[in-house]
């Protein structure tokens, strides 16, 4: 008897023991039976598994021998190989080889410890699954799968899913959406489909489903959805519509190439019913730690109008951007950047759509390019740079070409200092030199003369090309005399080289002024000894206040006194004048001679080098800055001190050359800055004349200057106001400022950023701008007056309304405006953005998916503003 009992006891024992090698978990049995009642098929073959499968769980587990199962209850873990489930329940079937897994029903009736199941990237959560460790075959009830598309995240929902022991998942009645919502606004149906072990999800006839409502007529035949581990070359579906000039049209269709991983194109089209057309190629590229870079060519035939008839045109449009930046870490001596940007005028004007969203770039006239290659040397003392580049104005159609140009120079060094000296330093050892050599070809053309067809290099450019060369060697050295007091003795030497000059004479016959270019070199030079002296210290004014909350008030007066010196050399440059007597009939046909007076080297890069006769010049200036402390109200102690800004500020200057032989001082200016509330901005700058203007009749036409009269002595009034400026700007509500040293929390990115919508800095925020200029150098005053402001207003966490827009007061009429109403749909955007007047008078109503990888999921209804 005792003998049964202890083999009875070994026996239960060694059951254990195997059972130990699998894992545990806790809750009350009351799993009901569902589809996944029925075993996963099974093989036979051997009787044990792999590997080891472990257990654990939080509540307990229950192992019942005569059934041969383990029950787990309370987040429930059961790990074998690389498969990893979690659940609130979990059952194993020992003689199955299978596990068996589900949440839980809390007292709300929510599901809680749902099943994730885990193998390797693979990872999905759903309501119920049985799993075959054998086979690695299951049935999952409900899942819910993560899926990474075109670098958006997706969602795939499947009612049944049956997975292989590939890995690959058939699907039934599932959905796919970019919601993340547990039940999605809007998803595709689809009926039948499988996913891929990568996790591309192929299906069979699939349609959308908005709100609960499925949109039959918005279906497809069969679907793919790729998960793009690296970019992959594709079609480029293009854009429909109509426009009033050029008809409908299919545009920015095309094929994506992704070449490699450093290196893609994409090559697009367009097509109007009008017969405009448009090609463009746009690539990215990038090399870790070398450079990186985009570019992009665009070209365009726009036919506007019908033939022989007014406003008809036919043109071809081109536009070119490019940018490349090198890494700092790619060379440390030399460097390559380009930054292109060119276009013909038009181009912007008819084939730049939705301007109403960058307003800058309707308002800039201007474009300029610049590509670069700079080379340091070892001893970081030379450097050398060159570029080419372009400036563009597309008002007046002027482009300026500068290729190529370049500099030279040796940084500053001291010649004299021929080691290292301890003790105090020699006055010649301070003695500085520096070297700059500048070289620069420049064209300067129209838009139609230099695209012609017709174009002649040798004549149209070449003969229009400018050169110049100019080299200066500056000697300078600085001492301190006395505090506050710096003397700086100078000497520079100065030469440019001209590679042609000009020649003109007067053609009494044709009424016309001759001009003449003779190319041959001339080389100007001269040598400028300056003596500088200057005297700026700096005094304080304190006022402490008997009582209140202001301690404390500090004026802050910075005077400065200097006196310029530069001698007489002799140096004479009216040889380089020249005088042409100009013979013109009057309105009563009485003959006037006028005299005309010009330099040979105009049309010169750069000026002559030097200033004839002797300079000495006495310059004043005054600063002022206001400040005071007061206790900061924020501190409960009552004895912090905050500083707050009054006057930023003040200053006054003026100068006075005393070998001048008339007009020796020049105008006054006073100007003031400061910020009032850490958000009120108001700048001030002023400028007046101590001598008088007056006219004088010459050929019947009035002209004006400033004569050798104090006009205190014309009008009583010491100085004359010429022009002023004002600049008042505000923004509501007011920032606060960050206190403490901890760093202000990164904010979290925005659900707008991709759609262009402005952010505020509170649930609304207006910016105000005001510009006033007043004008009168002579008799007659000009006053210009603009308003600018933008803002926006949440109107609730999911509404968003902004604006902008201004008002010319001299034309008194609005400048551009536009107005933008937001709505955030959760996974959908919806938009409303118009501009009520002017050239660019337009309105878009879009409703839109927001992922990226559904951008043409969107209804879209506009009038563009080149239908006006």
């Amino acid at each position: 008897m005792i003998s049964l009992i202890k083999i009875a006891k070994i026996t239960i024992a060694v059951i254990i023991l195997i059972l130990m090698t699998l894992p545990v978990a806790a809750q009350v049995d009351t799993v009901k039976a569902t589809s996944l009642s029925k075993p996963v098929s099974t093989v036979k073959g051997k009787t044990y598994l792999d590997a080891p499968v472990i257990y654990p769980a939080k509540d307990s587990t229950v192992i019942s021998l005569s059934d041969k199962k383990i029950r787990q209850y309370g987040e429930a873990k059961v790990t074998y190989e690389t498969i990893e489930l979690t659940a609130d329940y979990i059952e194993m079937s020992i003689d199955r080889k299978e596990v068996y897994a589900t949440g839980r029903k809390d007292s709300t009736g929510q599901i809680k410890g749902k099943p994730v199941f885990k193998q390797g990237e693979e990872s999905y959560e759903c309501s119920e699954i049985r799993y075959n460790f054998e086979t690695k075959k299951a049935f999952v009830v409900d899942v819910v799968m993560n899926q990474d598309v075109q670098g958006d995240k997706g969602y795939l929902h499947s009612h049944l899913t049956k997975r292989d022991s590939t890995g690959t998942l058939n699907i039934k009645n599932g959905k796919f959406s970019t919601c993340d919502a547990d039940e999605p606004h809007f998803y595709f149906a689809i009926t039948k489909g499988i996913m891929l072990p990568e996790k591309s999800i192929v299906s069979g006839p699939a349609y959308m489903v908005v709100e609960g409502v499925p949109l039959y007529p918005i279906g497809l035949p069969f679907a793919f959805f790729p998960k793009q581990q690296k970019r992959a070359s594709g079609i480029l579906m293009p854009k429909y519509g109509e426009e009033r000039k050029r008809g409908f049209y299919l545009r920015d269709g095309g094929y994506y190439f992704a070449i490699n991983d450093k290196m893609d194109l994409s090559l697009t089209g367009g097509i109007y019913s009008r017969g405009s057309w448009q090609l463009g190629a746009q690539s990215k590229y990038r090399k870790i730690y070398k450079f990186n870079g985009d570019f992009a060519f665009n070209f365009a035939r726009n036919i506007l109008g019908e033939k022989e008839l007014p406003g008809y045109s036919n043109k071809k449009d081109f536009s070119v951007r490019w940018t490349h930046a090198q890494d700092a870490k790619a060379h440390p001596y030399r460097n390559f950047n380009a930054s292109v940007n060119f276009s013909t005028s038009s181009y912007d004007r008819n084939n730049t759509y939705g301007n109403y969203e960058n307003p800058i770039e309707h308002l800039t006239n201007q474009k300029s390019s610049s590509i670069s290659y700079s080379r340091k040397f070892p001893n970081k003392l030379f450097n050398f740079t060159t570029r080419i580049g372009h400036t563009q104005n597309s008002s007046d159609s002027t482009i300026v070409l500068n290729f190529p140009s370049g500099a030279f120079t040796v940084g500053r060094f001291y010649p004299f200092r021929l080691g290292a000296s301890g003790g105090r330093q020699k006055w010649y050892e301070k003695i500085e030199m520096r070297y700059t050599a500048n070289f620069e070809n420049r064209i300067k053309s129209q838009e139609d003369s230099l695209f012609s067809s017709d174009l002649n290099f040798s004549r149209d450019i070449l003969s229009k090309m400018r050169n110049g060369f100019q080299h200066e060697i500056p000697l300078s050295a600085s001492f301190k005399p006395v505090k506050d007091m710096t003397l700086t003795p100078s000497i520079n030497y100065i030469g440019v080289m001209y590679f042609s000059y000009l020649d003109k004479t007067w053609d009494a016959e044709a009424d016309s002024m001759i001009i003449d270019r003779i190319n041959k070199i001339n080389y100007v030079q001269a040598i400028s000894p300056n003596l500088n002296l200057s005297y700026s210290p700096r005094a304080y004014i304190y006022y402490d206040p008997i009582k209140g909350n202001v301690k404390t008030i500090r004026h802050m007066m910075s005077p400065s006194l200097s006196f310029g010196f530069r001698p007489d050399l002799g140096y004479d440059y009216g040889k380089y004048n020249r005088t042409i007597v100009v013979a013109e009939e009057d309105d009563k046909g009485k003959l006037q001679m006028d005299e005309f007076t010009y330099s040979i080297f105009d049309e010169g890069i750069y000026r002559l080098p030097s200033v004839a006769g002797k300079y000495g010049n006495i310059s004043f200036s005054m600063g002022n800055n206001i400040e005071m402390k007061v206790l900061d109200k924020a501190d409960s102690t009552g004895v912090k001190l905050k500083k707050v800004k009054l006057l930023e500020s003040l200053s006054l200057s003026t100068s006075y050359d005393i070998f001048r032989d008339s007009l020796n001082l020049s105008p006054v200016t006073l100007s003031a800055r400061t910020t009032l509330f850490n958000q009120f901005n108001i700048q001030f700058r002023s400028t007046f004349n101590a001598y008088a203007a007056d006219s004088i009749l010459k050929n019947n036409r009035y002209m004006y200057q400033t004569v050798n009269t104090f006009e205190l002595s014309r009008s009583g009034k010491p100085l004359r106001l010429t022009d002023a400026d004002l600049s008042l700007g505000f923004e509501l509500p007011l920032k606060k400022k960050q206190t403490g040293t901890q760093p202000a929390k990164a904010p979290a990115p925005s659900v707008y950023e991709d759609q262009n919508i402005p952010e505020f800095s509170g649930k609304w925020n207006l910016r105000v701008d005001y510009n006033f200029r007043y004008s009168k150098p002579y008799f007659k005053s000009e006053i210009k007056q603009s308003l600018r402001f933008t803002g926006g207003i949440a109107l609730t966490p999911k509404w968003k309304a902004s604006f902008s827009s201004g008002y010319d007061f001299v034309n008194q009429e609005f400048t551009y405006t536009n107005f933008r109403l937001d709505r955030d749909l959760h996974c959908w955007t919806m938009s409303i953005d118009v501009v009520p007047f002017g050239e660019r008078k337009s309105y878009t109503f879009t409703l839109a998916a927001r992922a990226s990888l559904l951008k043409d999921v969107k209804y879209l209804k506009q009038k563009n503003w080149m239908d006006n």
